[in-house]
């Protein structure tokens, strides 16, 4: 049958070549459909000629100003909404709206991605103390944990860079041909984001903070790394200080500084002890280099032992040493030799101190570790010497026989050496005049 050209309303009509359509057909000089209630017919519903079919539904109260419309010009299609926001409800409940400034998901409402929903944004309000936008990712055990991915160029197939990932992880990718990597940015200020005002010292920056569950809907922080504001604060200006904190074993746990890097570039280690290396694994080894050249390297032999050493608590004078009087590890501050300190018995006889030299026998040995008190280290060369019985004179302490208690004294030995020199000095003066 020939297709109607004049008329309008409902009509069966050809809408495709193969068969009938029923369709609405609209005047072409008047291309709009309205529903409106019965009580505004013959209103002026304020809508002007379009250029396109346009349906428009209008509200009972305000059909003039409260209505939304849907067209199609050419380009795109368009839900027009007037006098409030646009909803899509289920069941009678909204669960999506549109308004001025964007979409918003009801409370506790969920924003699925994937099929099933596998992964969902949600807006949480029951925590008394947060609300909370979560991100779900699907978890189906070690072989498809949740990864969050943030990059300026994300492939959509499989990456292959988080095998072995055993729990959710967080990951920020850069794939730019520049040197600058990817960066997570903690920014604080006063005021609102968009008219920050100025921090004051000791503001925090920002924090990583570390929580344990300990019992049923109880997490405990048990780490913190925590970056404040420091000092004078200006433009171009702002002073900062890092701090670690970790949780001490008590009970309540209490979060302590442990170690502070300063606006100074100082680190302070408040709360604790500095190991350097591992016991049965690594040696510990202290570098200090110089501002312009020379290092210092401070390390311990591999079989260290245990002991500590105590520092004075001030500088000592010019000329003095550290010595351990005590053997106990407290050091303190001492003159080489002053006569002043000591009880003057006489003076050594020279041929005495050459002969005790010379009668001493010097041995080639190792140490016997065996038999070397426990905690005593000694080196596994081959070493020449003499041994503490056999020269009392170079030795101080007991001597029974066992050398239980005896040390070297560099002391007597030095005054011996030196006397002995004296001898050697005055037989070779004396062998000088006779040959003379």
């Amino acid at each position: 049958m020939a297709v109607p050209r004049t008329y309008r309303g409902f009509r069966v009509t050809r809408g495709d070549a193969t068969g009938e359509q029923l369709a609405i057909i609209l005047p072409t000089g008047y291309r709009v459909l309205h529903v409106a209630s019965a009580a505004d017919e013959a209103t002026d519903w304020n809508v002007a000629n379009p250029s396109h079919p346009t349906f428009y539904v209008h509200s009972e109260t305000t059909p003039a100003t409260d209505y939304v419309s849907i067209d199609h010009d050419g380009t795109d299609g368009t839900i027009d909404v007037r006098g409030g926001n646009l909803k899509l409800a289920v069941a009678g409940t909204d669960v999506f709206t549109v308004d001025a400034t964007g979409f918003t998901i009801p409370d506790d409402g969920l924003l699925g991605i994937g099929t099933g929903q596998t992964a969902r944004f949600s807006w949480d309000t029951t925590d008394a103390n947060a609300n909370e936008l979560l991100l779900q990712l699907p978890v189906g055990g070690a072989t498809d944990v949740p990864v969050l991915i943030i990059g300026d160029t994300i492939e959509s197939d499989d990456l292959g860079l988080f095998n072995g990932v055993v729990s959710s992880t967080v990951a920020i990718m850069g794939s730019t041909a520049t040197a600058t990597g990817p960066s997570l940015n903690f920014r604080k200020s006063r005021g609102t984001n968009s008219a920050p005002t100025v921090v004051t010292s000791g503001d925090d920056m920002g924090s990583l903070d570390f929580y344990g569950a300990v019992a049923a809907d109880e997490y405990v922080r048990g780490a913190r790394i925590l970056a404040e504001m420091t000092g004078t604060v200006a433009t171009t200006r702002g002073p900062g200080i890092l701090t670690l904190q970790t949780a001490t074993d008590a009970a309540p746990s209490v979060l302590t500084t442990g170690l502070t890097i300063s606006a100074a570039q100082v680190v302070d280690l408040p709360a604790g002890d500095l190991t350097i290396g591992t016991a049965g694994t690594t040696t510990g080894k202290m570098r200090l280099d110089g501002a312009t050249s020379g290092t210092v390297t401070v390390t311990v032999a591999a079989v260290a032992g245990t002991w500590t050493m105590q520092l004075p608590a001030a500088v000592g004078a010019g000329g003095q040493q550290l010595t351990d009087a005590g053997g106990d590890g407290i050091t303190s501050w001492a003159a080489a030799s002053l006569g002043a300190w000591k009880n003057d018995l006489g003076i050594l006889d020279p041929e005495v101190a050459l002969n005790a030299v010379v009668s001493a026998p010097t041995h080639i040995f190792t140490y016997n570790q065996e038999v070397m008190p426990a905690g005593q280290w000694a080196p596994p060369d081959r070493m020449t010497g003499i041994f503490a019985e056999e020269a009392p004179w170079a030795m101080h302490g007991e001597r029974d026989g066992l050398r239980s208690g005896i040390a070297f004294s560099n002391i007597n030995a030095f005054g011996y050496a030196r006397a002995a020199i004296q001898a050697l000095a005055e037989k070779v003066k004396r062998l000088e005049v006779a040959m003379a």
